[in-house]
């Protein structure tokens, strides 16, 4: 049986892989199962649903939509914002897939429905092609909107905004655009600013930084304000410490990279740090957590993070966890997470791991230096510099003392600031506005 096998076994009590991150919290609850013809009674959270009656004319009061089925960062995010919730009647719209399926196990009313990935091109032919995927789909959307009747509707993403914007065009309906990642500034990335401008009632974006690139200024940034991801205080991984489970010594220093894998991510540079590393602390581990979704070129570059850790002779030393489901319990068993991306939007990550007390180093880009208090609860260092990145772990793994009381700091900024309670009573106050 392999480690990551015996990890499985531990937590999950029998040796199947496990295969995504779970929405935890709150006791076993009834299925809820929406369909345009039948909406049946489920409940979320603690919190009982009145699960909307169509045909009685009890429309839900916040829509929210989707455009992937697939489960990451903006996912987790919405399943723990809708458990969350406490006086806004939800539904949920998405492709049939692993975010329903969640949601629909944590008796969140929901309903599948076929939509359209269009990925940033500049290609004419591609942009075209997204153009027209993005009309059908903002159709099919508009004909649940008339059917529900639904006072807001919540677009979890960019291309989630531009679809619910062609679904509600004429319709008594307010938009809300949740902006989570990154938008160009080339053409295709003007455009779509002018058309939130003209489209969206009210745009939440998850960091200031987020905010600056989506709209620097004008009557679009004036619709925007700042709500930053939520963690549950109470969570907890089923494993206290993975390193006994696997058979790592207990004196062994882990740092963890945790996220999607793909280029942005940069968890080659978190490679080239830990190599620098080992030179000072011989008796070190990398753990790289996540998989590549999305994209091909994801995949192909997880492949190429694998030949590089055995090019640099540190293949044994470097783990590739997967896609883990319980992420908290590698939260819990790490020493400290490293976030060396491009520019993180936010990262839920960093959070995660504040939550248990660990601290953080991680890169100046996005939105990591609002997470992070530099020198206080981690450390900032410049995108792609590993051999600050490398001084600084090779310090924290000197020094426990230090580590110790960075974490616990990091520990009451994650609950007294990332609370899953503040970012939903944020949600639901720009909710409230159109209600």
């Amino acid at each position: 049986m392999s480690k990551t096998e015996l990890y499985s076994q531990a937590v999950t009590g029998h040796s199947a892989p496990t295969a995504s991150l779970a929405v935890t919290g709150g006791p076993a609850v009834p299925q809820a199962v929406v369909t345009p013809q039948t909406l049946v009674v489920g409940q979320a959270g603690n919190r009982p649903h009145a699960v909307p009656d169509v045909e009685a004319g009890v429309a839900p009061r916040v829509l929210f939509y989707s455009h992937s089925g697939e489960v990451s960062g903006a996912e987790i995010s919405l399943l723990l914002t809708l458990q969350g919730l406490t006086h806004t009647n939800p539904l949920l719209v998405a492709p049939d897939g692993d975010l329903l399926a969640r949601a629909r196990g944590a008796g969140i009313p929901i309903l599948a429905q076929k939509s359209h990935r269009a990925r940033m091109s500049r290609n004419p032919f591609a942009i075209m092609m997204g153009i027209i995927g993005t009309f059908l789909a903002g159709l099919r959307l508009r004909r649940v909107i008339r059917r529900i009747r639904p006072l807001v509707v919540h677009a979890n993403s960019i291309r989630a905004g531009l679809i619910a914007s062609v679904a509600t065009l004429g319709l008594p309906v307010r938009t809300v655009w949740h902006v989570r990642d990154d938008l160009p500034t080339n053409l295709v990335g003007r455009s779509i600013r002018f058309w939130a401008a003209r489209r969206a009632d009210a745009v939440v974006t998850i960091s200031s930084a987020i905010l600056d690139s989506f709209a620097p200024k004008g009557k679009l940034r004036s619709r925007c304000k700042v709500v930053y991801n939520g963690i549950d205080p109470l969570v907890k991984g089923k494993v206290d410490d993975l390193k006994k489970v696997i058979g790592l010594s207990a004196d062994a220093f882990v740092v963890g990279v945790v996220g999607q894998i793909t280029p942005w991510k940069r968890q080659r540079d978190a490679i080239t740090a830990f190599v620098k590393l080992l030179t000072e602390q011989p008796n070190a581990e990398l753990w790289i957590v996540g998989s590549p979704k999305f994209r091909k070129e994801n995949v192909e570059y997880e492949q190429l993070l694998h030949e590089y850790a055995r090019a640099c002779g540190v293949e044994t030393k470097v783990r590739f966890w997967g896609f883990c489901e319980d992420v908290m319990s590698i939260m819990q068993s790490i020493d400290v997470l490293l976030v060396p991306s491009e520019n993180e939007p936010f990262g839920r990550v960093l959070i995660e791991a504040m939550l248990v007390g660990k601290p953080v180093v991680g890169t100046r880009g996005g939105g990591i230096p609002e997470i992070i208090q530099d020198g206080h609860t981690g450390f900032l260092v410049d995108i792609g510099d590993t051999t600050t990145m490398a001084r600084l772990l090779c310090w924290l793994s000197t020094n426990e003392t230090l580590r110790g009381d960075m974490g616990e700091r990091a520990r009451e900024r994650a609950v007294k600031r990332f609370s899953i309670a503040r970012t939903c009573s944020e949600m639901e106050a720009t909710f409230e506005q159109f209600i």
